[in-house]
């Protein structure tokens, strides 16, 4: 991920994010690359760009609620702009990505592929 990092300080870091994850009982695998890259390989094929970045950047903007200005969020955007996700990280860790999505409210988790 680049240097210049809008996030830095934030809660987690972009590199975090990197890796094979996939969701309980899926068979969907979703790559987010360090390059900013993300493909997703499984039931059908998706591929796009990634950033951990301000929400005020994404088009999730308008959803910010006051008390989370200035927070990051895993943005994954595909070919089409309207199927662009984001999502809220609640945790992080070597194995697990718990995320809210913003928009819906429901929280996904990825466990790290093996």
């Amino acid at each position: 991920m680049s240097e210049n990092d809008p996030c830095v300080g934030a809660t987690f870091s972009s590199r975090q994010f990197v890796g094979d994850w996939t969701e309980s009982g899926s068979t969907v695998v979703t790559t987010l690359a360090g390059d900013g890259t993300w493909t997703s390989r499984g039931d059908a094929a998706e591929s796009g760009s990634w950033s951990y970045t301000p929400w005020e950047f994404t088009p999730a903007k308008d959803e910010i609620p006051a008390s989370a200005a200035g927070q990051c969020v895993l943005w994954l955007r595909g070919s089409d702009p309207a199927s662009s996700l984001v999502y809220v990280p609640l945790t992080v860790t070597d194995a697990t990505l718990e995320l809210s999505y913003v928009g819906r409210g429901n929280t996904i988790v990825w466990q790290r592929a093996s």
